[in-house]
């Protein structure tokens, strides 16, 4: 059997149009597939998205802002909004794909847990190895259950199918800390994963250590040591690489000319940009769009 789960539509959703007006949000899918399986997705700058790929049987590839990686049974990839992303998996291949939007996972509105899961979210990694056979027995029912309420329309639709998210995404947790890889909550991984929040959010106008050292209320030089003892680099090199990064994306997966890209990005001078881009991707930015395409 073979099944492509392209969805470039706006069309997938919780909810009837006819809902009240707090169930209008329509940022939530799951599909199941079974054989080989190729999602390349073309970048939607509107689209905010997160999604979880698991695949539950078989062997493939995901490759995650130009980084691939190997998954097989058991496996959830995560992909962030805004990432460049392949997947790609063998005629034996099962699993799921879970599509939400930030808004999606904070219904209904009105509950206390709001800040709970906006921290699960932000501690997702990449990749996330279920290890336990119990959890993933639980978690492929869980899966069943959002994707037969996510295939009727009854009363409180969306809240359900949103506890049920939470609840897998809890799994996903806990079976990540009984491995081994619950994160460090020290004070210098909090400053690390508050950093990447920042420049996550604003490495097109701001690429200096001092602007983010300042709003961490930290002297730059505790910035960049403390960072660079905990991942390799100082925060200059993760400010450049994630310039390098959009850059990349902007290569593959836009029509936009070098120029145009230089500007985007926040370049007055092309000229910058294209040393700058040679620097950190190792060749020129018309070599890396020639020689790179949306595949394996």
């Amino acid at each position: 059997m073979s099944s492509s789960i392209i969805s470039d539509h706006n069309g997938w959703s919780a909810f009837r149009a006819s809902k009240p007006s707090r169930n209008k949000i329509k940022h939530f899918a799951i599909e199941q597939w079974q054989g080989e399986y190729h999602l390349i997705p073309k970048m939607n700058e509107s689209d905010s998205s997160f999604r979880l790929i698991w695949m539950t049987a078989g062997r493939g590839a995901c490759m995650i802002n130009f980084v691939r990686h190997e998954i097989s049974r058991s496996t959830v990839c995560f992909i962030p909004p805004g990432s460049s992303f392949l997947v790609e998996a063998g005629v034996d291949s099962t699993g799921f794909v879970i599509s939400f939007s930030r808004d999606f996972i904070l219904l209904p509105p009105d509950t206390g847990d709001q800040e709970f899961f906006r921290e699960r979210i932000a501690e997702l990694t990449s990749i996330s190895i279920i290890e336990e056979a119990e959890a993933l027995r639980e978690m492929e029912e869980i899966a069943k259950f959002i994707q037969r309420e996510y295939n009727q329309y009854l009363v409180l639709r969306p809240d359900l199918l949103s506890g049920w998210l939470k609840i897998f995404l809890v799994h996903i947790k806990r079976s990540s800390r009984q491995a081994g890889k619950d994160p460090d909550l020290s004070k210098p991984m909090l400053l690390l994963k508050r950093f990447y929040a920042l420049l996550e959010i604003n490495f097109l106008i701001k690429k200096m250590v001092t602007q983010y050292a300042a709003d961490l209320l930290v002297a730059s030089r505790y910035l960049n040591g403390t960072i660079k003892r905990l991942t390799g680099h100082p925060a200059s090199y993760h400010i450049q690489q994630r310039i390098t990064l959009e850059a990349k994306k902007l290569a593959i997966h836009s029509n936009l000319s070098q120029k145009e890209v230089a500007y985007r990005l926040g370049f007055e001078d092309p000229g910058h940009f294209s040393k700058f881009f040679k620097k950190y991707a190792g060749q020129t930015f018309t070599e890396f769009r020639s020689q790179n395409s949306l595949s394996f």
